[in-house]
């Protein structure tokens, strides 16, 4: 995916930051460390696809916004 993001015009990066405004009640359901790590996971998620996460409810949280993550990315792709 590091390729999408070196093509991808400004526009599009934020489409992808958007989706995350859906979730607030997500992030601030977790603690500051827990959404601290969900971010990195998104980033790293978005960059390469290769991460961990150990916490339960950062996974879980992560499970719930992937797919309007997954939504902007397949809508970026297709323009």
């Amino acid at each position: 995916m590091s390729n999408l993001r070196k093509n991808t015009a400004q526009l599009d990066t934020y489409k992808i930051i958007f989706s995350l405004f859906d979730h607030q009640d997500t992030f601030e359901k977790l603690t500051d460390i827990q959404a601290g790590k969900l971010i990195k996971y998104i980033f790293r998620f978005l960059n390469d696809g290769n991460s961990k996460l150990e916490d339960p409810e950062v996974i879980a949280a992560f499970k719930k916004l992937k797919p309007d993550l997954l939504s902007s990315l397949k809508q970026i792709i297709n323009e």
